[in-house]
């Protein structure tokens, strides 16, 4: 059926890093990468078409940012 879903709670693990460089006075830039891994699941009959499908849960994220520091 079109527009079926599934729902289940996956445990995994997260590993990453990230820099940031203080380049004038309180102005910063920052870069971070994270993977995050759920393993695999079957979504069932409809959800993605046809039969049963093996579905990856991964993801890989990357940041950029600016930062001005504030004086207290």
């Amino acid at each position: 059926q079109f527009g079926s879903t599934f729902s289940d709670t996956d445990w995994g693990w997260a590993a990453g890093g990230g820099l940031e460089w203080a380049f004038s006075g309180p102005w910063s830039v920052k870069f971070e990468y994270m993977h995050y891994d759920f393993g695999s699941d079957t979504a069932p009959a409809g959800v993605l078409g046809a039969g049963p499908a093996r579905v990856g849960l991964t993801l890989d994220t990357v940041k950029a940012g600016v930062n001005y520091r504030f004086s207290m």
